[in-house]
């Protein structure tokens, strides 16, 4: 563990030694966690458990500033007391003890082996033995007064020799191909160890003691809790109201726990909830107390969400420090305020009495301006046809300015034209799809991940364009794995509901069964008929998915250019999805 503050003595160059050693490595830029960098009197490290680098900042030897930083803007976000680092790897090597390792990594094989960051390496767990001849184990931390509860030592003894049978076993599927691989007895406790840890606990000398399930009796301030799993519900709205009558016919409490507010409100509208209490928590499992009248179950285990995924952060505007690195001296750039520029590299200047790094750009006539990092966001490469060379701009001139308002102007223009082409469309009929109904709400309580702010407005823009009287036309932007899908989804899944057909149009086939797997996995449990057309479907598959849409018998069908062959035909065609629709042209999208 590395502890930092303001205002410490600390030798930079130390410091980074000792970032090494905890398993850091060296960069230009800090870009992931476990990287660290280093430029002047500024050391850059992504510690390991942060979600965003800390940038500390050095006067001499002394620190002279802590802060957390954007990597993509480098903007600072918080100007920190104190910080602690923690080791990028299960391991920690003291720098005393690197050649000593390295000489054990010699005598293993490993004819490579070096001190300092050589040692580092993912998966070099496998091989702590030899970083550490004197491992220790639990066991060890273990006082003379400790007590140790065993709940059901039997099966505890027949999983301890499952788990050695099944250590040595790997260990001799993998020695072959990784010959430095440490072996079993270096890294685990041997299954003996269990037969000695109960006989010396059990001994004289120890005031400590080993329980064993049905002893508590015998131990004055012994705790029995008699709790049992959740039921299982099967996402079945019905199970779950049956079971709460149940559960409060016995005198216990029913309580549910939802991951959030939009969770319970959405539960509370199915079940009604009269003999229940509906609350915001988590945790990891339901159970079933009856000693303290209590039964706690929990949203996902009823509709079965065990997964949730950690969302992308939106990308900031301007450059990142990747598209920083990769920018070439040359290279054309676009600055916020003063437009097009030249990229120079990089130039350390002195700003306001602190020495900062900046971009150096060129303009016309010779102008030149230096940008600080933490002003990236202003800062954004070029982008035009291959060979492309636009006219540079000069600082001050009114050029910039007046390309920009023409750029407005004409995206004004664009956007009336837009609206009088919509006003007119809306005068149109259209079919005004029923409101959401019972199924519509499990379906989106179903859901394993949170709504984001920009996702559930696009899923109530949606559902108030199907259910208004008028044709509806909305496009929705945003980048890979932001959830469109899932507003796609729940929009199929109505016009399902009101008897309609609905067409999923994507570019490529690959994607075609990616959206046919996860349709047909969101609406397993409701009777929807969910197909694929694509070339990965045999003729004779093909012709019979088509005859089975004419019936009705298919509810969603997704496919590539293959959907606008004259031989598809609907029997009742009420929507149409269409998938990064910028790649279909004009004539496809409006057949």
């Amino acid at each position: 563990l590395l502890s930092m503050r303001t205002g410490e003595e600390t030798d930079p160059l130390q410091l980074v030694e000792r970032l090494v050693y905890l398993g850091y490595e060296r960069y230009p830029e800090v870009e992931a966690v476990g990287q660290c960098a280093r430029r002047g009197g500024i050391l850059d490290v992504w510690p390991v458990g942060w979600g965003d680098p800390l940038r500390i900042e050095f006067d001499g030897d002394t620190i002279a500033s802590l802060r957390r930083f954007d990597a993509g803007t480098q903007r600072s976000l918080e100007k920190l007391g104190e910080a602690r680092v923690l080791p990028r790897y299960e391991i920690i090597v003291d720098p005393s003890e690197a050649p000593a390792i390295a000489e054990r990594l010699r005598d293993a094989g490993d004819e490579a082996a070096k001190g300092g960051a050589a040692l580092f390496h993912e998966g070099m767990e496998r091989y702590a033995g030899h970083y550490d001849p004197h491992m220790t184990g639990l066991l060890d931390h273990l006082g003379p007064d400790t007590i140790v509860i065993l709940d059901d030592p039997g099966a505890l003894r027949e999983r301890a020799d499952d788990l050695w049978s099944g250590i040595q076993r790997a260990y001799l599927e993998h020695v072959t191909d990784y010959p430095l691989l440490s072996k079993p007895e270096q890294l685990w406790l041997p299954r003996e160890t269990w037969t000695a840890l109960e006989a010396k606990r059990r001994g004289a000398d120890y005031m400590g003691t080993v329980i064993e399930a049905g002893e508590g009796a015998r131990y004055a301030n012994t705790i029995t809790v008699d709790v049992s799993p959740a039921q299982p519900l099967q996402r079945s709205m019905e199970k779950l109201k049956m079971h709460m009558l149940e559960l409060a016919s016995q005198d216990l409490g029913p309580v549910v726990l939802c991951d959030n507010q939009g969770q319970r409100d959405r539960l509370f509208e199915m079940i009604g909830d009269p003999t229940s209490t509906l609350g915001v928590g988590l945790i990891s499992a339901g159970f079933t107390w009856k000693s303290a009248n209590l039964a706690l179950l929990t949203d996902h285990e009823i509709f079965s969400r065990y997964r949730r995924r950690r969302r992308r952060a939106k990308k900031s505007a301007g450059l990142t420090a990747a598209e920083l690195s990769a920018l070439k001296v040359g290279d054309y750039v676009v600055h916020e305020d003063h437009g097009v520029g030249v990229y120079r590299g990089m130039k350390r200047l002195t700003l306001s009495g602190q020495e900062t790094d900046c971009l150096e750009l060129s303009y016309a006539g010779k102008d030149t301006l230096y940008v600080p990092v933490h002003q990236l966001g202003l800062v954004s490469r070029y982008s035009a046809g291959d060979g492309a060379r636009p006219a540079i701009h000069a600082l001050g001139s009114a050029s910039w300015q007046k390309t920009k308002a023409k750029a407005k102007k004409a995206i004004q223009d664009m956007a009336e034209e837009l609206l009088r082409a919509y006003a007119a469309r809306h005068a149109l009929p259209g079919h005004a799809f029923k409101p959401d109904t019972v199924w519509q709400r499990e379906l989106e309580a179903s859901f394993p991940y949170d709504e984001t702010v920009d996702q559930a407005k696009a899923i109530e823009d949606v559902r108030r364009d199907m259910e208004a009287a008028s044709p509806m036309d909305r496009l929705i932007c945003g980048d890979v794995g932001y959830g469109k899908t899932e507003v796609a989804i729940r929009a199929a899944f109505k016009a399902v509901q009101d008897g309609k057909q609905v067409a999923v149009l994507v570019p490529t086939t690959i994607l075609a069964q990616q959206h046919g797997h996860t349709f047909s996995e969101r609406l397993a449990d409701f009777p929807v008929k969910v197909e694929v057309i694509s070339r990965f479907r045999t003729a004779k598959e093909q012709k019979e998915v088509i005859k089975r849409l004419e019936t009705r018998d298919v509810d969603i069908l997704i496919g590539t250019h293959r959907l606008l062959s004259k031989d598809v035909k609907w029997a009742e065609l009420g929507l149409v999805v269409i998938d990064e629709e910028h790649r279909f042209g004009v004539k496809q999208k409006e057949k």
